[in-house]
């Protein structure tokens, strides 16, 4: 006889919270500034790999459109790893190591794929969950790519 588990609200929760890196990498693929966005709040806080702060959903929006007609126009982006911790039933913290292939150097040659680690904090807000805060980072820097992207 085979029991069937029935998901608890909380695992129902980590489920759509995990989803934010599957959009996120889906829409990065796609280069969707707005997409990406669109798993911002509105008064988001968003600090990039470079240390750019961005203070709103539309600050954000619109440095992806720039990047993403630039330095990430051919970028692809993978989400390795996932880890979530709730803090309360409507706030989490979610870790995710990501990684970044197809960036070029200024003069055009191709770098290596690019590592880091992104940290968000998700709040569940009329039943729908959002990035209010996030800080991005490096991780060690390859052997002959320099530094991050420039630009980000």
């Amino acid at each position: 006889m085979t029991r069937t588990i029935e998901p608890t609200p909380q695992s129902a929760d980590e489920h759509s919270v995990r989803d934010i890196e599957i959009l996120w990498d889906d829409a990065w693929n796609r280069h969707d500034a707005d997409a990406l966005a669109d798993l911002l709040d509105e008064d988001v806080d968003f600090i990039n790999v470079t240390g750019a702060w961005f203070k709103s959903r539309a600050e954000f929006r619109e440095r992806m459109a720039q990047t993403h007609r630039g330095i990430f126009k051919d970028s692809k982006r993978q989400t390795l790893e996932t880890s979530v911790r709730f803090l309360s039933p409507h706030i989490a913290i979610v870790h995710a190591r990501w990684e970044m292939s197809g960036l070029r150097n200024p003069d055009g040659s191709a770098r290596d794929p690019w590592q880091g680690i992104i940290t968000r904090v998700v709040m569940k807000r009329s039943g729908n969950w959002s990035v209010v805060a996030a800080h991005n980072i490096d991780l060690a820097v390859t052997a002959g790519s320099g530094s991050s992207p420039a630009g980000l």
